[in-house]
């Protein structure tokens, strides 16, 4: 089954911070980027197939906001490409697509251990996935949320798990930690699959 790597993108606004807000109902997430600001990352990625050993691969992913509703988002040397802008998704490159694009935010306010899911597309699963997100904590400057994954096609199955670090004055995510177990039938009559494993990290360096 072929896999597919996401890049990353951040919103941007023009000058406007948005923030981990608190509110009555508890804090409301997003996220905001000045334009002209450029943001760096460090994407670590490790690949292991079927019990063989596993592949690491490190590049650095830059995004400028370019306008109030562009960012321009480049992977290591390839070509700078144009995304647009989310308030509410902090990784929009590929709408909805994991492990990147599914990074999805509460449309309303959310209490520390509140949760909130979304539906998510997985290249190779017909019936999609299911994303249930956990606003761990909110101390220190920073805001912590977990995330877990559960998609089921007629050939395949995967099941994910991440942690997800914003800087609560802005939004801006700090780090992106995600591990991920594909498991693919020969057959819809066969129970023992080939397992894929995923590991990523995504850390900001300026």
């Amino acid at each position: 089954m072929k896999r597919t790597l996401c890049l990353v993108g951040v919103m941007a606004t023009a000058t406007v911070f948005a923030q981990v807000s608190p509110t009555a109902q508890g804090f409301l997430i997003r996220t905001s980027v000045p334009s002209g600001k450029t943001l760096q990352y460090e994407l670590n990625v490790a690949d292991q197939l079927a019990g063989a050993p596993a592949f690491p691969t490190r590049s650095v992913v830059q995004v400028r906001a370019k306008t109030a509703s562009q960012l321009e988002v480049a992977l290591g040397l390839q070509k700078p490409r144009l995304v647009a802008a989310s308030s509410t998704q902090i990784l929009p490159w590929v709408n909805g697509t994991i492990p990147f694009g599914a990074i999805q935010f509460s449309p309303k306010a959310v209490r520390s251990g509140g949760t909130w899911t979304h539906a998510a597309t997985y290249p190779g699963l017909s019936s999609g996935a299911k994303l249930t997100w956990t606003l761990v904590r909110v101390a220190s400057g920073s805001a912590e949320l977990r995330c877990e994954l559960m998609g089921e096609g007629t050939r395949a199955s995967v099941v994910g798990r991440g942690t997800l670090v914003l800087d609560s004055a802005n939004g801006l995510m700090r780090s992106w930690k995600w591990d991920e177990q594909l498991t693919t039938y020969a057959s819809t009559n066969t129970y023992n699959g080939v397992i894929n494993r995923r590991r990523v990290s995504l850390v900001r360096k300026s």
